[in-house]
């Protein structure tokens, strides 16, 4: 067992991806409950409660906004362009002849000719993207993101990689790729709860897009093979998390070290719990951050994550 911060398990050692406390992903009823914080919950309120952090239609990824293997900035067809808003707002997409619907925050002092990383935060099972919307989350990148909260379909994430989230996955970077302007090569997915499964499944689904994810308290991804192309992952998790077991943190732990090439050893990393993996692949690290909280987002989380999404571009 991973018990302490600093130990580290054994590659190989993986759980049943699987496996959710109280059933199958996809099981509405499974990851219902309270907000963070609450040992029982799965359903993922906005994270300012409990261990709050403090700190059209569907379409297809352009191949400029799948630089995810490059360095630099990748400028999208939109820099340059006038923003389309300047406030937060829910935007609509059809994806699969459904409305999906999406929230929307930019940042405050939009510059149209600077590159902006893309931020997908997924929330937990039964909330929506504005509900779980974070305020902690945007602060810890300081202006220097632009923020998509998708909302799932009855509260609950298709953890498929060619599911209808993917597809919407893909919609909205085209749609922002065209409209704003994104560093097409800084694309990343945090998701807490059932939304840290659709994160992890979107580095299965769109690896050549997805420059990393942070899963909080989740699993997956669904299907995974030691195949899969390298994506960067920060995996936080509770010790004492009921909802979700630990073993789900550490399957997806052991999955990235797999197909990022690390060896089985970590060193201390900042934020403090967390340890980063020897040997990965260039900007592929591999963070385990196992803290002493249950299902909540620890408040390490904002800043520790945007200097982690930071380190990979």
């Amino acid at each position: 067992m991973n018990g302490s911060a600093g130990a580290t398990g054994t590659a190989g050692a993986t759980g049943t991806a699987g496996a959710h406390a109280g059933g199958a992903p996809g099981t509405a009823g499974a990851h219902a409950g309270g907000a963070p914080g609450t040992a029982g919950a799965h359903a993922g309120g906005a994270p300012a409660t409990g261990g709050s952090a403090s700190g059209g239609s569907g379409g297809t990824v352009s191949a400029n906004a799948g630089a995810g293997g490059a360095g630099g900035m990748v400028k999208s067809a939109g820099c340059g362009k006038v923003a389309p808003l300047s406030a937060p707002t829910q935007q609509t997409v059809m994806i699969d002849s459904a409305a999906r619907g999406y929230f929307l925050v930019p940042p405050t002092a939009y510059d149209n000719n600077k590159p902006y990383a893309l931020i997908f935060a997924f929330h937990g099972s039964g909330n929506s993207g504005a509900g779980f919307r974070s305020p902690d989350f945007e602060a810890g990148a300081a202006g220097q993101a632009i923020w998509v909260y998708p909302d799932g379909v009855g509260g609950i994430w298709d953890l498929k990689n060619n599911g209808s989230d993917a597809k919407l996955f893909d919609s909205i970077v085209a749609t922002m790729s065209a409209n704003w302007c994104i560093d097409s090569g800084a694309v990343f997915a945090v998701g807490f709860s059932y939304g840290g499964w659709a994160a992890t499944q979107m580095a299965s689904a769109r690896p050549t897009v997805v420059r990393a994810i942070a899963s909080i308290e989740g699993g997956g991804p669904q299907g995974a093979s030691n195949s899969d192309p390298p994506v960067a992952a920060m995996i936080i998790h509770g010790k004492n998390d009921t909802a979700e077991p630990i073993s789900s943190g550490m399957s997806s732990r052991d999955h990235f070290i797999k197909i990022n090439g690390c060896a089985n050893t970590s060193s201390a990393a900042t934020p403090a719990p967390c340890v980063a993996y020897d040997g990965c692949k260039p900007k592929k690290s591999v963070y385990w951050c196992a803290h002493d909280g249950a299902h909540e987002i620890p408040s390490f989380t904002a800043q520790g994550m945007w200097a982690f999404f930071n380190s990979t571009r």
